[in-house]
């Protein structure tokens, strides 16, 4: 098994991407304040309201939450199946199957909304999943840094400590959402099957598929 860190091109992805997210929140500082505003109550929500991104915000986040989403899934199944090769084709048809998966995301998202009319519902739970995925992004980032550091078990289980805290917030999130109506639990398992399971699922696959036949 290479290690990645011996690969030439990782390192300055790693720069390209912390690029990115330095450009992203020097256009949009108040970023993080969403991030905050989640986890309190609806007063500090108001309090914490983000100001309207700019374009280069939006562009600059969208690249660097998708990059290091792929890279993550990239180096996640590197751990898990040594024999994969780690190369910077696969990595950027890895970012293109992201790219695909957030777009076919976003319209299952409205169909689902549309034929449960849930309206603001949807609404609510999607400004909430940016806000987390990029509180997620950023800590996926960190550990992605200290790989060094670290063993591919440990780096796998670094992910699955990141990705059971994330769905268990993501269940107290859904559950504040969609509690107040009535068959809530098919309400949420529709919700988590639908937008995050199976997003999830096709796009380890994708991955997985073309590296096994670079």
């Amino acid at each position: 098994m290479i290690s990645p860190l011996s690969v030439i091109w990782l390192p300055w992805l790693q720069l390209l991407l912390l690029a990115a997210l330095c450009l992203s929140f020097a256009a949009n500082p108040r970023q993080l304040e969403g991030v905050v505003a989640d986890f309190l109550s609806a007063r500090m929500q108001r309090r914490y309201a983000e100001a309207t991104p700019s374009y280069t915000a939006l562009v600059s986040i969208a690249f660097f939450r998708m990059g290091v989403l792929a890279l993550a899934i990239y180096m996640l199944l590197y751990a898990l199946v040594p024999s994969l090769s780690l190369s910077m084709p696969v990595y950027w048809a890895a970012v293109g199957i992201v790219a695909i998966v957030y777009v076919l995301r976003r319209l299952l998202q409205a169909i689902v909304q549309y034929v449960f009319m849930w309206g603001n519902v949807f609404t609510v739970s999607y400004n909430h999943h940016r806000r987390m995925g990029l509180c997620v992004s950023l800590v996926l980032f960190v550990l992605l840094l200290c790989q060094q550091w670290l063993t591919p078990r440990g780096l796998v289980i670094g992910m699955a400590v990141i990705g059971v805290i994330y769905v268990i917030l993501l269940l107290v999130r859904a559950g504040r959402t969609f509690l107040v109506r009535p068959l809530a639990a098919l309400y949420i398992v529709i919700y988590l099957a639908t937008l995050e399971i199976l997003p999830a699922i096709a796009m380890a696959a994708c991955v997985y598929s073309i590296a096994m036949h670079v």
